[in-house]
């Protein structure tokens, strides 16, 4: 059964630094938004090639197994490598890495470490810029209810249209493109009532959709290099209402439960 997870807990807090070359406002990386990029340029030489690494000091160790950067335009820079590692101040421990990114947002999870400082850092052959509108460092909760394949996805623009009195329409864009994903979810037991309670403290954690969730579509927390499939990941809003369906034998199905992806600025 394939595994997926989520999380709604960012802890990116104010003790986040860009070391190794400039940075535009880190605020954008952490304000749960999608449409406000962040500008950050590896300059660090070392020997020939260049480091850039984003750390977040959590002042205690704390348990995390997964980061993800949403929004990032690193497929342009053919051959750079990110990777996450932790320390409490010594040598870094590498968790996870790639070096081919399979899209514009990226996620790495590994098992669970406890450390003060997370590091994601970037190294790359030259020097360059690049951007980023989202970073999410947190622990994932694996599901224990079945998602089957095959789920419904969206693909939408955000545009407001009006029409004047001699018909011409004018659009004016407002974010996306967006995708909503349909979370068809099934038990594979007759175990209802625990496995309801599974989908309900998702949605409540997210207060029915207040707070930004993270999904991952495959979890796979082994050390090593991210596939493209396990790189996949979703950062919306769940619908605010779900209902849970009763159907005989005492299987029980979710149906309603969307998760829409936060909307994007032009270009993102």
């Amino acid at each position: 059964m394939r595994r997926h997870a989520f999380s709604a807990a960012n802890l990116l807090s104010t003790h986040v630094s860009w070391a190794g070359g400039a940075s535009a406002d880190l605020h954008a990386l952490r304000d749960r938004r999608l449409d406000a990029p962040a500008l950050l340029k590896p300059e660090t030489d070392i020997g020939e090639e260049y480091l850039g690494e984003l750390i977040l000091d959590l002042l205690a160790p704390t348990p995390i197994n997964c980061v993800a950067l949403l929004g990032h335009d690193l497929r342009a820079h053919a051959g750079s490598l990110l990777s996450v590692s932790g320390d409490d101040g010594g040598t870094p421990t590498v968790l996870k890495s790639w070096t081919e990114p399979a899209s514009d947002d990226t996620l790495l999870c590994f098992g669970t470490a406890t450390y003060r400082y997370f590091r994601l850092s970037l190294v790359a052959s030259g020097p360059f810029e690049f951007h980023a509108t989202e970073a999410f460092f947190g622990v994932l909760t694996p599901t224990t209810r079945a998602v089957p394949w095959g789920q419904a996805t969206r693909h939408a623009f955000r545009v407001s249209r009006r029409t004047s009195r001699t018909g011409l329409v004018e659009a004016r864009f407002r974010g996306g493109p967006t995708q909503t994903v349909e979370l068809p979810f099934e038990d594979v037991t007759s175990d209802a009532a625990g496995e309801s309670d599974d989908v309900l403290g998702m949605w409540m954690a997210t207060s029915g959709g207040r707070v930004p969730l993270l999904w991952a579509s495959t979890y796979n927390p082994t050390a090593g290099v991210a596939t493209e499939e396990e790189q996949a990941c979703l950062y919306g809003r769940l619908s605010p209402s779900v209902t849970l369906r009763h159907d005989d034998f005492g299987r029980l199905s979710v149906r309603g439960l969307e998760l829409e992806e936060l909307p994007r600025g032009a270009g993102l």
